[in-house]
């Protein structure tokens, strides 16, 4: 069939015989070594450009390449970089790589018997350029792909008596348990400044998630290279740190040469087990003394937490200016604990970079990260075309399984069927951690609370029944509403007290909620709570210590809480009480009435009245103002979440009892300023502190409940640290008029300083120090002092306390903190 020329324009026949220079086509390949085994994780570049991927763990690898000619250069620690030519001529290629392994000359070195090993002088001119080098740009813009794996090699068939039952329909001991890809812009300007663009990200099995997005830059330029503080919150020492020959040794294993330059191999050597360190091989640039790339692993010897081991590895690219910019960087976790086996890979590839572009104020802000509306919505045809480190089998695999399995989550007769798998009740659950009922094809869920917080005992009520439970229903658009009764019976008194609450939360950036609160209830004289029912229990009926202070009352809350702004949050509330006294009524032990009846006392605040209250109406209105300076988001197309903040937390609370309101007999104004941060000091450990200042500014009616209390303990379980005074008993430092200024803080040194010694070392263990005090005037004060040793087996905490007051000696005591414990312990 012959085409008129009529009907064949004439400039698309001149763009048919154009050049296609202007054109991109894909170049895909292998990379091995010589006996064909795949090498993972090696850098593919353009030379001459910020152009390039990473191969995936099977060594392939995928690269969008412009029309023309090319040298195409691959490399991998510890590997000979092999070049070829690459004609693009707009169709898609093939271009298999087999890499060598480095041969290492060492003619160049002469090393004299007993001398110092020539790798010391390379690191202290890396040292040297180390400042350099961290601030080597003012800035710059680069894309970033990163993918995430985490794979379980094995796993028991059941956990704390529950069968482990993953949901995605494999049967195997060995699968993947997440996988992710996000493509992203990254900006930084050093040295604190940084934001991420993501364009396009995608979880397996989960079409509306959003993937693992922040390109997690570690620089070993710092003197402290901050991975996480989950699994360290101190840091590790850089290899070219200012005090690296403190903690490493270094051994020269020769250098090679790569485009005219010469890279020099050197073995980093951890001085002393259980130091902040690294082990394995750092390759330097000479002259430049820039790093080349490196592969380096922290393990448990490292005091490395939750991981077994993490390996590191980074390959850097030249660019003008003698400048080196990260090119792919690849973290291996692997952990095995409780039967599990788990294992992965976070690989980054970082491309087309931009130095010291133009950044103007609008650049960076409060959003450190921000989803475009549709990202997580690219087709799988997309992402094929894009995707510059290809996917393995499994993990195709595990697309294509986790993607159908979420359109039959989509059935509600197969969600029911899950659901009731999971809503059976166990021993362990209905003893110790509650239980939960969910329907997931309705959007509601239904949560009960453990047996152990269900009975308890105390003087005044006798034994006590409590029921409470929460019915939750997702109305969509972030919005929830939640439904809390509740329940309790004292058999000693015969009272039953019965409450409402009823909670709706609005999502979206203007996060806000209501609860509406009715009925009556048995309370703490300190409704801050500073001991939980199951502690007052044991303490009752094995000690015969009646330490909680109770009474009744009916109620009525109204509460709204609302985001006002970056970092600003505003809580309101109105409340309603008719408040009742209560005696005791039923003073059994577990060991029978008489042998320690002695020592129980009234049902009165001990060391501040030694009446109880009458009964009264007390209407309060209560506004709680909370500002973080400098918070920053993360910002997807529906809601902000809170991520990070270098200045402390500022809260300010006031609280007004008004008379005559409903009938109400309180009068007064109270308020309180506090500050409170966690503060990371690097090797030097981690400071923590909560200060506050207060009072009254009149006070014409206090009720005992309406106090200023400060939690005291006297328990031989520690309570909240930065919120209890140790030793102090329950009532006596609480006050109804005047000021007051108080300091809660503790460091704890988290090894850097006591990592010498062997035992602490060896068990991980974490000195602290610290002091609680409250000051009201120099003839009023209390200050308590205390020692302690953290992460005891990883889960307890002992401390020495010691306490003074202004005008008689105080005592000193252990206080004992156990995690699991103080979550059962807990009411909340």
């Amino acid at each position: 069939m012959t085409i008129p020329s009529a009907l064949f324009p004439r400039w698309l026949l001149l763009w048919l015989c154009l050049p296609l220079t202007g054109l991109a086509a894909r170049l895909h390949g292998r990379v091995s070594d010589i006996s064909g085994k795949p090498i993972p994780f090696a850098s593919v570049t353009l030379r001459g450009t910020t152009i390039g991927t990473t191969s995936n763990a099977s060594g392939e690898y995928i690269l969008e390449v412009p029309a023309g000619t090319h040298v195409v250069e691959c490399r991998h620690v510890g590997y000979r970089k092999e070049s070829k030519n690459l004609r693009m001529d707009g169709r898609e290629q093939r271009m298999d790589f087999v890499l060598r392994v480095e041969e290492l000359t060492m003619s160049t070195i002469v090393v004299k018997p007993g001398g110092e090993d020539p790798a010391n002088a390379i690191i202290r001119e890396a040292i040297k350029a180390r400042p350099r080098f961290e601030r080597q740009v003012d800035g710059y813009t680069c894309d970033v792909y990163v993918k995430g794996l985490l794979r379980l090699d094995s796993f028991p068939d059941k956990f704390m008596g529950q069968k482990v039952d993953l949901e995605d329909g494999d049967t195997g001991k060995q699968r993947i348990i997440f996988l992710s890809e996000t493509l992203a812009r990254l900006s930084v300007k050093p040295p604190d400044k940084q934001t991420v663009r993501v364009l396009s990200t995608r979880v397996s099995g989960a079409s509306d998630g959003y993937g693992l997005a922040d390109p997690r830059v570690i620089t070993f330029y710092s003197n402290i290279v901050e991975i996480s503080r989950t699994i360290n919150p101190r840091g590790y020492v850089s290899p070219i740190a200012d005090n690296a020959f403190q903690y490493y040794r270094f051994r020269y294993r020769g250098a090679f040469f790569e485009d005219g330059r010469q890279i020099t191999r050197i073995e980093v050597i951890p001085r002393r087990a259980f130091d902040p360190a690294f082990s394995g091989f750092i390759q330097i640039v000479d002259d430049e003394w820039s790093i080349h790339s490196l592969e380096l692993s922290i393990g448990k010897d490292a005091q490395l937490s939750l991981l077994d081991k993490l390996v590191i590895r980074q390959q850097h690219m030249p660019l003008p200016g003698k400048v080196w910019m990260l090119q792919n960087q690849s973290i291996i976790p692997s952990a095995r604990k409780f039967g599990f086996q788990a294992g992965g890979y976070f690989s980054t590839v970082f491309s087309n970079y931009e130095i010291d572009p133009a950044f103007d104020k609008r650049s960076f802000g409060r959003v450190i990260l921000r989803y475009d509306s549709g990202s997580n919505q690219r087709s799988r045809q997309w992402w094929d075309s894009i995707r510059p480190m290809p996917l393995q089998p499994e993990e195709l695999r595990d697309y294509k399984r986790k993607d159908s399995l979420e359109q039959l989550r989509k059935q509600p007769a197969y969600l029911d069927s899950l659901d009731s798998i999971r809503n059976r009740v166990t021993a362990m659950s209905l003893l110790l951690t509650g239980q939960s009922f969910v329907r997931r094809s309705k959007k509601l869920s239904l949560s009960i609370d453990p047996l152990i917080k269900y009975i308890g005992f105390n003087t005044v009520e006798g034994a006590v029944l409590r029921l409470n439970a929460t019915l939750d229903r997702d109305l969509g658009a972030g919005k929830t509403f939640s439904m809390s009764p509740s329940m309790r019976y004292g058999f000693g008194n015969g009272h039953l007290n019965t409450s409402l609450t009823a909670s709706l939360r609005n999502g979206g950036k203007a996060e806000g909620r209501w609860t509406l609160a009715a009925g009556s209830g048995v309370f703490q004289f300190n409704g801050a709570n500073p001991i939980s029912q199951l502690a007052n229990t044991s303490n009752t009926l094995f000690f015969g210590n009646n330490h909680m202070k109770i009474y009744e009352a009916r109620f009525l809350n109204l509460t709204h809480a609302r985001n006002l702004g970056p970092g600003l949050t505003l809580t309101a509330s109105l409340r309603y009480q008719d408040r009742l006294p209560l005696e005791n009524t039923d003073t059994s032990t577990f060991w029978g009435r008489r042998s320690v009846n002695r020592r129980f006392t009234p049902n009165r605040a001990t060391g501040w009245s030694p009446d109880n209250i009458e009964r009264h109406q007390a209407t309060l209105l209560n506004l709680t103002l909370r500002f973080r300076p400098g918070v920053r988001y993360v910002e997807f197309p529906d809601r902000r979440e809170e991520r990070s903040s270098r200045y402390p937390l500022i809260t300010l609370d006031y609280v007004r009892g008004i008379q005559g309101f409903f009938g109400s007999d309180v009068d007064f104004d109270r308020w309180k300023l506090s500050l409170t941060d966690n503060i990371n000091l690097g090797r030097a450990g981690r400071l923590s502190y909560r200060v506050a200042a207060g009072g009254f500014g009149f006070a014409r009616k206090v009720e005992l409940p309406d106090l200023q209390h400060f939690n005291g303990n006297q328990l031989f379980t520690a309570q909240t640290y930065l919120n209890t005074f140790q030793l102090a008993p329950y009532y006596t430092l609480a006050q109804d008029r005047g000021r007051y200024a108080l300091m809660h803080l503790q460091h704890e040194l988290l090894g850097g300083v006591t990592n010498r010694i062997p035992l602490v070392q060896r068990l991980d263990l974490r000195l602290l120090w610290g002091s609680n005090i409250l000051y009201r005037s120099p003839s009023d004060r209390y200050m308590e002092a205390f020692l302690g040793v953290d992460n005891i087996l990883n889960s307890m905490r002992v401390d020495w306390v010691r306490s003074w007051y202004a005008d008689r000696p105080g005592t000193s005591g252990i206080r004992i903190g156990v995690r699991i414990l103080n979550e059962l312990l807990s009411d909340n």
